[in-house]
């Protein structure tokens, strides 16, 4: 239910891949939040007083119960193994202050959920135009408007569907029906409806792509010249996702003008290029519906 309203928080299906969902919205999986507060829990008691009945019955339940056993002390103790907080016996006699605790379970779990989101959405291929940085705490940019004007809001879906590989062409529609739907473009009839072919090249949409591409191209090379890459600039990656080519903690004043000037205009032609291809799709079935009542 926790993955459902954040997807549907951020519009996407709910069939797109749960490390997308994490990795745009910045959230910790709710599994991870229950974690760290039974952890903290055991922080709790580890700082009472040693003649106290929780203190007591910690230090019992450590020492006797097998790993095996349902109690709770050996649950936790089993949590915090998996985030490599070793030997609770010794934390329970040697107590961290509050802050210290607190501060060591954050960032065991952090790591650890960082490292595993990272590497499950790195075997998706549908997310291979997302940069594959896990910020905990931080929204994607991608999922971020620079201004609270809800037509730049409304923009924000089909930028996400996109982004996350769940925007619906022909090529995925065929894939779906294992080949009995053509995967040829309804629109100019002349190749398949990959995601690079709806972007730049098919050419129903060249009105709607032309004024804007050149904008991206423009500003873009101004804005990447600023950084150093290891690799050559990706025009369809550019488009979908250009953060992949900025680290805001390498260069900010580069990653606040990807947001700010590239960012909206790639939002903006994919929007564009969007409500282009359903006009358009949407007047083909108006004429097919009317071939078939003659």
């Amino acid at each position: 239910m926790y993955k459902k309203w954040i997807k549907q928080i951020l519009s996407l299906n709910s069939n797109v891949a749960d490390s997308a969902v994490y990795t745009l919205s910045g959230l910790l999986p709710i599994e991870a939040e229950i974690h760290v507060k039974a952890i903290n829990l055991f922080g709790n008691i580890s700082r009472a007083k040693c003649d106290s009945i929780e203190w007591r019955l910690a230090e019992r339940q450590l020492q006797i119960k097998p790993h095996n056993s349902r109690s709770w002390f050996i649950e936790v103790k089993e949590l915090c193994l998996k985030y490599e907080i070793n030997d609770l016996y010794a934390y329970l006699n040697n107590p961290l202050s509050k802050f210290q605790w607190k501060k060591l379970v954050k960032s065991k779990i952090h790591d650890y959920w960082t490292s595993k989101i990272i590497d499950e959405s790195k075997g998706y291929s549908t997310l291979k135009f997302m940069d594959h940085k896990y910020n905990i705490g931080s929204v994607h940019p991608l999922a971020i408007s620079v201004s609270a004007n809800l037509k730049d809001i409304r923009k924000i879906p089909v930028r996400l569907k996109i982004s996350t590989g769940n925007y619906i062409l022909q090529t995925h529609k065929a894939s779906f029906s294992k080949n009995h739907i053509s995967p040829t473009c309804k629109l100019c009839s002349k190749a398949d409806e990959t995601v690079e072919h709806f972007i730049l090249l098919c050419e129903k949409l060249e009105e709607a792509r032309i004024p804007l591409l050149s904008k991206i191209l423009d500003n873009g090379s101004l804005i990447l010249a600023k950084v150093t890459t290891s690799f050559p600039i990706d025009l369809i990656q550019l488009i979908i996702n250009p953060f992949c080519y900025v680290d805001i903690n390498a260069n900010r004043t580069v990653f606040e003008e990807t947001s700010n000037i590239l960012e909206p205009l790639c939002r903006q032609l994919l929007y564009n290029l969007h409500n282009k291809r359903y006009a358009l799709l949407a007047n083909i079935d108006k004429q097919g519906s009317r071939k078939s009542n003659f």
